[in-house]
């Protein structure tokens, strides 16, 4: 540490380890309490060796924001990445593609079409990708609601 924050050429980041630690260690005592896997988030922090310290405590893995997010946890070494937002676009879900034989990878579906769309664009291109189906469940926060009939063989269906 500097003698003096005057001398620290800015933009700087500065972080109090001690808090952080405590931060990371309240987190993950309250997901193991209640017998639950705690997936980090790291859209606050965008810093893989923050999110490397989380994962050490025993969190399964990360969640991002964007592709690029996750590439860049990726080239650190992170295997297990979740993209928290959807994911379109030829571009972006070959980018996806790529980073599939890197890492453990998960993604939100919001409907049938997006999930034919990332078919056709990543199609057997891709490893390690687990879609989730994103539902909602009266927030609205989403596209659309992605209905599953278990008694019947042409579901998932959309609505």
């Amino acid at each position: 540490m500097p003698d003096s924050y005057d001398r620290i050429s800015t933009p700087a980041v500065l972080l109090e380890r001690t808090v952080i630690d405590a931060n990371i260690r309240k987190m993950q005592s309250l997901a193991d309490r209640n017998r639950v896997s705690l997936r980090a988030h790291v859209k606050t922090h965008k810093i893989p060796e923050l999110a490397k310290w989380q994962l050490r405590a025993g969190a399964v893995g990360i969640a991002v924001a964007t592709v690029g997010e996750a590439e860049i946890m990726a080239r650190a070494g992170i295997k297990d990445i979740q993209i928290a937002n959807i994911v379109g676009g030829d571009q972006k879900l070959q980018r996806v593609a790529r980073l599939s034989a890197k890492c453990r990878l998960s993604m939100a579906v919001d409907s049938l079409v997006h999930m034919k769309m990332i078919t056709a664009i990543i199609g057997s291109k891709a490893r390690n990708i687990e879609l989730l189906a994103e539902i909602n469940t009266g927030l609205n926060r989403t596209v659309s609601t992605i209905m599953i009939n278990w008694n019947d063989s042409s579901s998932p269906h959309q609505r």
